[in-house]
């Protein structure tokens, strides 16, 4: 197409000579269509396209010019990013809250995987612990027992305050590369080693002393690694504030590091201490005297950070009571069918062995209950404190060793009355564990959601109070030889049960004459 005034040739779509400003054809024909004239450009008297008139001297310009990009390291990486997310449909914003949220999940994975492990090592060594079904070996291996028992507190109290300090550690590190992750890995190696050397020390002969001393040598040894592997993490977390939140006091930073010095220095005071008694003796004076020091140091800190968060809490506690169902599965002594494959022998062992199934499923509900109870009581917790956390693994040591009066109720409730005290006292004492988990954080509100309404709290703390109350008063039911253990269950659920609805009763019946008065 041609310009009918100049004749010059015209771009596909132009709406006017470029040449001398005529309108097109498309553009006459598009402006009679909506305005009913054509309407030309304004033009001088050859048809040429007046040129705008300059500005006023000084006036900025419409649209600045935006200022020249400086490139720092890491923008191309970032965009890269960037691109990538967006071409897989994953929504990303620059926003600070976005940006936040993306520190606190990038150790997401991290703390999971220690949780695990740490979960696993915390129940390693009750493996060990077996109830046999003769009395004979009962009251033979008695000591034996014990002295597990006590080994196992032990190993279970170095664990939990070694994830006591992770756990602390995480709150403040907000991100992780390759190095760091080296240095996790080394302190969960060190802390499956924990409850091995615990193990040693257990089976040993006392009067071999230097076998004891191996073992005991491998015991600290395990703690001194676990315990520098968290020191190296902070110290290169924490350097140039490398990994740490960019505007976390300094005080904070030496005070963590203090916290975290002093553990393999406890670990190194005590392996001297083997050797050298005096030596040991001073050094301790000296760990007491960087206790109170660093107490006076604490002093104005808030050390609070992260106690809103509780679930590392939950997942650990559902790590260990998982793996505590499964220990008390592990406890079942399957029959031996001493070669034979016929199936009518096959089908005798099995038959006379069904009872080895019955610990289990006592177990299986007694822990599911816990779990109910514990799962129900963090909905409205939302915040914890040291407190919180040591009832916490109080509770978890119950649910650890809880197979131990579960087999020996089972196996022996009608034959000793040390079986059966000692299984509802056991389940006095974890229930009780659970009130005094609730009392912490419900007391004064200080850390439960301050949305839950009040009703709800009195409910829940009914219900706590309830199953403590049903399961003492169990106890002296136990006591007597006519009540099987399939009994005791029967009548623990049929009570709770009871207790459960009588307290909905009540709560709706509240609710009602709330609703009339107002």
């Amino acid at each position: 197409m041609q310009c009918r005034t100049c004749g010059t040739a015209l771009p596909s779509g132009s709406a006017f000579c470029p040449n001398c400003g005529t309108a097109t054809p498309y553009n006459v024909s598009r402006q009679e269509g909506n305005h009913g004239a054509a309407i030309s450009p304004p033009g001088n008297a050859s048809g040429g396209i007046l040129p705008p008139p300059p500005p006023p001297e000084g006036t900025p310009p419409p649209y600045p010019a935006p200022p020249p990009s400086e490139e720092k390291p890491g923008d191309l990486e970032h965009s890269a990013a960037l691109a990538h997310e967006r071409a897989h449909g994953h929504a990303h914003t620059d926003t600070p809250d976005a940006h936040k949220e993306h520190e606190e999940n990038a150790n997401e994975r991290l703390i999971l995987f220690s949780d695990a492990i740490i979960a696993f090592a915390i129940t390693l060594a009750a493996i060990s612990i077996k109830i046999p079904r003769d009395p004979a070996l009962l009251v033979q291996q008695s000591d034996f027992r014990v002295a597990a028992y006590i080994a196992y507190i032990v190993s279970f109290a170095i664990v939990a305050a070694s994830w006591n300090e992770h756990h602390r550690l995480f709150h403040y590190i907000k991100r992780n590369d390759m190095v760091l992750v080296l240095l996790n890995f080394a302190y969960l190696a060190a802390v499956v080693l924990v409850p091995i050397g615990i193990f040693f020390i257990e089976v040993v002969d006392p009067n071999n002393i230097p076998i004891l001393l191996k073992a005991f040598y491998l015991f600290l040894g395990s703690m001194l690694g676990a315990y520098l592997a968290l020191l190296l993490t902070w110290i290169y977390a924490s350097r140039r504030h490398r990994l740490l939140d960019a505007e976390m006091n300094p005080r904070l930073i030496t005070y963590m590091t203090m916290r975290l010095l002093f553990y393999p220095a406890l670990m190194l005071v005590l392996l001297v201490t083997v050797v050298f008694p005096l030596v040991g003796l001073v050094g301790l004076l000296a760990l007491v005297a960087a206790l109170v020091y660093r107490r006076w140091y604490r002093r104005g800190l808030d050390i609070s950070s992260g106690s809103n968060d509780v679930g590392r809490i939950l997942l650990f506690s559902d790590a260990v009571i998982g793996i505590a169902i499964t220990i008390i599965a592990a406890q079942i002594e399957f029959p031996s069918f001493a070669g034979s494959t016929g199936g009518e022998e096959v089908q005798k062992a099995i038959a006379g062995d069904l009872h080895l199934l019955f610990p289990y499923a006592i177990g299986f509900v007694v822990l599911g209950v816990y779990w109910l109870f514990h799962y129900r009581m963090f909905r409205y917790i939302n915040r914890h404190d040291p407190w919180l956390i040591v009832l916490n693994f109080g509770f978890l040591l119950c649910i650890v060793l809880m197979f131990a009066p579960i087999n020996s109720y089972a196996a022996y409730s009608s034959q000793r009355l040390g079986a059966r005290f000692y299984f509802g006292i056991w389940q006095t004492v974890t229930a009780l564990l659970l009130v005094l988990i609730w009392w912490r954080a419900a007391g004064k509100r200080r850390l439960l959601d301050h949305t839950i309404a009040d009703d709800q709290i009195r409910r829940f703390g009914a219900r706590l109070v309830s199953n403590l109350l049903i399961i003492f008063a169990l106890l002296f039911v136990a006591l007597n030889p006519a009540i099987s253990p399939g009994w005791y269950l029967l009548l623990y659920l049929a009570a709770l049960g009871l207790a459960t609805l009588v307290i909905h009763l009540r709560g709706r019946r509240a609710q009602a004459q709330q609703v009339r008065v107002a």
